[in-house]
């Protein structure tokens, strides 16, 4: 299927991310991540990335650390 690496340079620039992740993740392990990370920033993306030592993948939600990290970047980047 179609990884989001590798379709970067179809994404907008000014399109804004929120990447969360988990160190723990063995779904989609930390270091793939962190590589798409870096690669939307050196494309000139703004990206917003919010990180735990611990979390199954999709289970993040679930954290109020994270929840206020999104309402702050969701106040950010829609204006509210």
């Amino acid at each position: 299927g179609i990884q989001p690496i590798d379709i970067i340079e179809n994404i907008k620039p000014h399109f804004p991310f929120l990447i969360a992740y988990s160190e723990a993740d063995k779904t989609v392990p930390a270091a793939g991540t962190r590589l798409l990370i870096e690669k939307l920033t050196s494309a000139g993306h703004q990206v917003t990335s919010w990180s735990s030592k611990k979390g199954k993948h999709s289970t993040l939600g679930s954290n109020a650390a994270f929840s206020q990290a999104a309402r702050e970047f969701l106040k950010r980047e829609l204006l509210f």
